[in-house]
């Protein structure tokens, strides 16, 4: 198949949403939860590896952010919460997704809670230890998906779609290394 074009990756822009609550009935035993939170942002932005350290911190390592032990440790509300970000090469769409699961009747108190740990994250920022781990949680995570020879291929993949090599993979590495709290 030979294209009559020049290949042009989709690049998607970020978009100003109002913010929404709504809540969503679940099961007899228990409610679900996700949020969204957009910004605009790429990979190549100089902030980008603060805002991966940043996210590891609030929700993407189960056992050690602070939305864990503020729903599960502090509230005991749940197991289930956690956070996931998303950010493109091509163009400036950005987010990052919280999630959970909660018992009926504590919906709006999880929610609440939550939003109130993002509030602190934003306006206390992060302690050096939690910066600390959260760089080891986010390099070691980068180390262990290409210990298996799936892992290499995949990062293979990704390095042939975006026009990228190991360089670019491990320049990376050691500016996540680099973040400080400043930077978060």
């Amino acid at each position: 198949w030979m294209s009559q074009s020049e290949y042009q990756p989709i690049v998607s822009s970020h978009q100003e949403l109002e913010p929404v609550r709504k809540v969503i009935k679940g099961g007899e035993a228990a409610g679900y939860y996700i949020s969204r939170v957009n910004f605009p942002m790429s990979t190549q932005d100089s902030n980008y590896p603060a805002v991966q350290i940043m996210e590891d911190i609030l929700g993407s390592n189960p056992l050690s952010s602070r939305l864990f032990n503020r729903i599960r440790e502090e509230r005991q509300l749940s197991y289930g919460v956690g956070s996931y970000l998303y950010i493109l090469r091509h163009g400036d769409q950005a987010y990052i997704d919280v999630y959970g699961d909660f018992p009926i009747g504590q919906g709006t108190h999880y929610a609440d809670t939550i939003k109130a740990e993002m509030d602190r994250l934003a306006r206390l920022g992060v302690s050096q230890r939690e910066l600390d781990l959260a760089k080891n949680n986010v390099l070691s995570r980068r180390q262990k998906s290409i210990e298996t020879e799936q892992g290499v291929l995949n990062l293979m993949a990704r390095q042939l779609y975006y026009g990228t090599t190991t360089e670019n993979w491990t320049r990376h590495n050691e500016t996540l290394a680099k973040v400080t709290l400043g930077d978060v």
